[in-house]
């Protein structure tokens, strides 16, 4: 991550695309992409994130709109942020099962999501759910905690 300006880092400013995409090339050191191909319509040359939308663009990160634009300027979203990341993972190597997700029972789906999403719960370590796993009572306490204290009446 760079700042806005030498002396303003933009904490509360709202991250776009371009950004994003930006600071991941910048992770990855910003590697050559003169043989690369501008794939998106809205995007030239000028434009301070076009080697990083190159390069994202190369490596399955940054696929852009089925229009052929990238919409560089766009508000990224937190969908978004985490798509891109996750590509980013596949690029690296990294290891991106979801682990024991697929596990959850059909009919516990919808909820399961729901309590994940909510903050009611959370998996048993950062690669496993255990949704076949039995809940201790300190476990139930917590999500209670959780669940009262965050629902609204």
């Amino acid at each position: 991550f760079k700042g806005l300006t030498e002396t303003n880092f933009g904490v509360n400013v709202t991250m776009d695309r371009a950004m994003l995409v930006t600071v991941l090339y910048r992770l990855d050191g910003s590697p050559d992409v003169s043989e690369y191909e501008n794939r998106f319509s809205d995007v030239s040359s000028s434009q301070y994130c076009y080697n990083a939308l190159l390069w994202g663009s190369h490596n399955n990160i940054s696929n852009g709109y089925a229009d052929g634009t990238f919409a560089p300027n766009e508000t990224l979203t937190r969908e978004q942020l985490v798509t891109f990341l996750h590509r980013y993972a596949n690029y690296k190597g990294y290891n991106t099962d979801v682990s024991d997700a697929q596990q959850v029972s059909p009919f516990a789906r919808e909820s399961m999501c729901w309590a994940i999403g909510a903050g009611i719960i959370n998996g048993t370590s950062s690669t496993t759910l255990s949704p076949k796993g039995s809940a201790v009572r300190s476990q139930v306490a917590v999500m209670f905690n959780r669940f009262a204290g965050g629902m609204t009446f």
